[in-house]
């Protein structure tokens, strides 16, 4: 926004995503109470200058809510780059952080002007109206920031690349893969039986001897999957641990102010995009995604399961029982667009037009370059599958489909997808996912220190809220494609 334009607030209700009163903490020194209660809304602006109008997103603040308050404050949202829960005592005044509330700290973006300064609010943790309004504000900032912030933007792509193939997207900056091993190398390693460390070893040592000791191994059994999902809880205790830092760790500094633009599953990704690398001066060993590919399909039956699947996938295609579309989700879509007399071969045809989106993201999983982008790729496929049938049964008056549709559309993802190597790709995805309520820890008695309970968040941008379920997804298109290798064997 120009310096010295006012901006306009667009009070249409399409304009506004979020009204209501907060708790902000005042930007200047005081004797008195810092914190103080203020109505907010997060809205499209507009700027009227020379001539010209320009449209924004911003954040406003008015002492009160009649519709003639004065506006008290206004944060343009091109000049921030987040908005994070706080966890850490930073303060520094006043007592700093107090245990009974909730922290929010909306960031300013790395190369913004010194005047530019972060708005932090918080809610009392026992008062769950003000919880939900906190938690509704910073998602209406981070979906506004990630359209008007040029670095938010920019990464939202370069992480999400698979996604967005084609269309000029620029890769992951060398400068923050560096920053993330200069970090994991600050750390020291744990001790764990089965990748025992020489002593001085770094966290960064551990990881990576543990992805050295798995292709070491020849059959995908219990051992395997200890060791692998052992990597994933440090790599996501890593990830964890840099999102929720409020200053930086290790230089150069400007790398972490770039990172504070970061959502946690850009985070995870960036530490095992930081790991699963070509042979480089620090690490001789080649991990590249790719070598680790060959590697599983050479275990056990992986690749007579492939086989099995490739040679099934047109006969399954080809049945309309076991597509099963007589289910409840296809009954619907075949009714919203009058497919009744249709032919089995058409009626497939026009159902995979309409999952198109879906279809080339769970096919991208070919491209990813670590992992967890593989596990959420498959999680982003099936809810982007469900919001599409949504949108053709819109208005029969059935409401909306539901989890025991599920299992049915992963099947027919699965059925009609052209990826060769699905069972490669989707065993090697399992292989590193843990779950999100600790089983996988019971399971498979993994070293204390990992992360091993809320971990949505790292595998899909604003998981909780959009009720993924990223193991139990992945794990529908294991049993899927199993379906498929055995039927009539």
């Amino acid at each position: 926004m120009v310096k010295g334009t006012t901006p306009q607030l667009l009070q249409h209700r399409a304009n506004v995503c979020f009204r209501g009163w907060l708790e902000k903490r005042a930007g200047n020194f005081t004797m008195k109470n810092p914190w103080s209660s203020k109505y907010f809304m997060v809205a499209t602006f507009v700027v009227d200058y020379a001539d010209q109008r320009t449209e924004g997103n911003g954040v406003f603040y008015w002492l009160d809510d009649r519709p003639n308050a004065k506006l008290e404050g206004f944060f343009d949202l091109a000049d921030y780059g987040n908005a994070k829960f706080m966890y850490t005592n930073k303060e520094g005044m006043f007592g700093g952080m107090d245990e009974d509330s909730r922290y929010l700290r909306l960031s300013r973006s790395p190369d913004a002007e010194e005047e530019v300064k972060d708005l932090k609010l918080r809610a009392n943790k026992q008062d769950r109206d003000m919880c939900a309004r906190l938690r509704l504000f910073q998602s209406m900032c981070i979906e506004r920031v990630r359209e008007s912030n040029p670095w938010a933007a920019n990464y939202h792509k370069a992480f999400d690349r698979e996604i967005y193939l084609g269309q000029g997207t620029e890769v992951v900056p060398e400068e923050l893969i560096a920053y993330t091993r200069t970090y994991m190398k600050s750390l020291p390693a744990i001790v764990d039986a089965d990748t025992p460390m020489p002593a001085g070893s770094t966290m960064y040592d551990f990881l990576k001897a543990k992805l050295n000791a798995l292709l070491g191994l020849k059959t995908l059994d219990p051992q395997c999957y200890r060791m692998a999902k052992t990597f994933t809880a440090f790599a996501g205790r890593v990830a964890r641990n840099l999102f929720r830092t409020e200053e930086s760790p290790v230089e150069p500094a400007y790398a972490w102010r770039h990172l504070q633009t970061l959502q946690e599953y850009q985070c995870r990704q960036l530490v095992e995009q930081s790991l699963f690398s070509e042979a480089d001066g620090d690490y001789q060993a080649d991990h590249s995604i790719s070598r680790f590919v060959g590697w599983i399909r050479q275990m056990g039956d992986v690749q007579q399961m492939q086989d099995d699947v490739n040679k099934k996938q047109a006969w399954f295609k080809a049945d309309p029982v076991k597509m099963e579309l007589d289910s409840a989700w296809a009954a619907r879509v075949e009714k919203a667009n009058n497919l009744g007399e249709c032919e089995h071969v058409d009626k497939v045809v026009r159902f995979q037009m309409m999952l198109t989106p879906a279809l080339e993201m769970a096919q991208a999983m070919g491209y990813c370059s670590t992992p967890c982008q593989k596990v959420r790729l498959w999680a982003e496929a099936i809810l982007e599958a469900i919001s599409l049938i949504n949108m053709q049964i819109a208005g029969g008056g059935e409401g909306q489909i539901g989890g025991p549709d599920v299992p049915s559309i992963v099947l027919f993802l699965t059925c009609v997808n052209e990826c060769d190597d699905m069972v490669v790709q989707a065993k090697l995805a399992r292989l590193f996912c843990l779950d999100n309520y600790g089983m996988d820890q019971r399971e498979y008695k993994l070293p204390d220190g990992g992360l091993y309970s809320d971990m949505a968040d790292q595998y899909a941008f604003a998981a909780e809220e959009r009720a993924i379920d990223h193991s139990h997804y992945l794990l529908w298109v294991e049993d899927t494609l199993r379906i498929i290798a055995e039927e009539g064997a």
